[in-house]
């Protein structure tokens, strides 16, 4: 199922990292309904800036929704998020990606994103995925 040929705007992106219990749990789940995804373990593999930018895009609350406040950086150096402006965000970001909430799930098409692992979330966001998907199958 991972990273098959299929185009990223319609796959489902999960950032994930190792020692991430929820991510586990989501990358496991998403295998045992077969959902097709894409996996980015962040403390691997650096962030790109767009891939930042992407994710922000998909918020609701901007940095609030990604950022974990909990974090030792965000505690240590006592970073106020909502001061951030955005180029500062992004390069925190990629300086120190273990900051960032995980897992992170983004259908691109559906222009989604979640944070977390909530099975029930899980299930509401891929269910508009389908919905979009058999709308699609519709059109001639």
């Amino acid at each position: 199922m991972k990273n098959s040929i299929e185009t990223i705007k319609d796959r489902v992106i999960v950032y994930t990292s190792a020692s991430c219990v929820s991510c586990r749990k989501v990358i496991e789940w998403l295998k045992n309904h077969e959902i097709e995804y894409l996996e980015k373990r962040i403390l691997v593999t650096a962030l790109k800036v767009e891939e930042i930018k992407r994710i922000l895009r998909f918020t609701h609350k901007g940095l609030e929704d990604i950022i974990s406040k909990r974090s030792k950086i965000i505690r240590e150096k006592k970073i106020e998020i909502n001061k951030l402006t955005t180029d500062e965000a992004i390069a925190l970001v990629q300086t120190h990606p273990s900051i960032l909430r995980r897992p992170i799930l983004i259908q691109e098409s559906m222009k989604q994103l979640i944070v977390g692992f909530s099975e029930e979330n899980i299930e509401i966001f891929l269910r508009y995925k389908k919905i979009a998907a058999e709308k699609n199958d519709f059109i001639i």
